[in-house]
């Protein structure tokens, strides 16, 4: 039979673990949404005087072969 201290002591080890996984999943979308960011202030750099109704084609392969660098989907 496990103790009532045991069984607090468990609980407290299974809620940090949910929350450090949820903090965790937290911390890589920020980094996912910086490195968008990034991929995308790049293109604006490279490709200044590109229209944003037309379809820039250097600017959209560069876009996906930097979220690609950094393992992201584009």
């Amino acid at each position: 039979m496990i103790s009532l201290s045991r069984k607090l002591a468990l609980g407290l080890v299974a809620t940090s673990a949910v929350i450090f996984s949820v903090a965790g999943g937290q911390a890589q979308q920020q980094d996912a949404d910086a490195i968008r960011a990034k991929c995308i202030n790049e293109v604006m750099r490279m490709y200044p005087n590109a229209q944003p109704d037309q379809t820039n084609r250097q600017g959209l392969e560069y876009y996906k072969t930097c979220m690609l660098k950094h393992g992201l989907q584009p």
